[in-house]
């Protein structure tokens, strides 16, 4: 009767490593698989200079604070797209995913995560040039 108990208790052990180590090879492919999402999710951080440099008929300018910011003064042809409705209204407001794209905000702490999520949305042009507070060009109120 013991030794039934044990291959009992030894086939349990063997069934239970064989499920661990199935759900931890999931898990590294799945972490595998988010680090290999990240990895290709790169912004280029640009100065506001360079950003000027780019701007043309074939760029965009996005501006990622609301809509009183925006108001209070914006660069020239800047688009606003709130920060945080960027995950429902990109792909309408910037249909081209392969057109270049310039982000700001204030300060650069929203334009650098507006833009990481651009480029998780699948676009390959992304810029983060920091905030309209660097801005030396024109900017429009109203």
């Amino acid at each position: 009767m013991l030794q039934k108990a044990r291959l009992i208790l030894i086939f349990c052990l063997a069934v239970l490593m064989v499920v661990l180590t199935g759900c931890e090879a999931s898990t590294v492919a799945e972490t595998t698989s988010e680090t290999a999402v990240q990895a290709t999710a790169e912004v280029t951080t640009i100065t506001a200079l360079e950003a000027e440099q780019m701007m043309s008929d074939d760029a965009v300018i996005v501006d990622v604070r609301n809509q009183n910011e925006f108001s209070q003064g914006h660069i020239p042809g800047a688009v606003l797209l709130p920060a945080p409705e960027i995950g429902e209204r990109a792909e309408s407001l910037l249909p081209d995913k392969n057109q270049v794209v310039l982000v700001y905000c204030r300060s650069g702490v929203r334009s650098a995560a507006a833009a990481r999520e651009l480029v998780l949305l699948g676009y390959n042009r992304v810029y983060d040039f920091g905030g309209i507070i660097d801005w030396h060009g024109d900017v429009v109120v109203g």
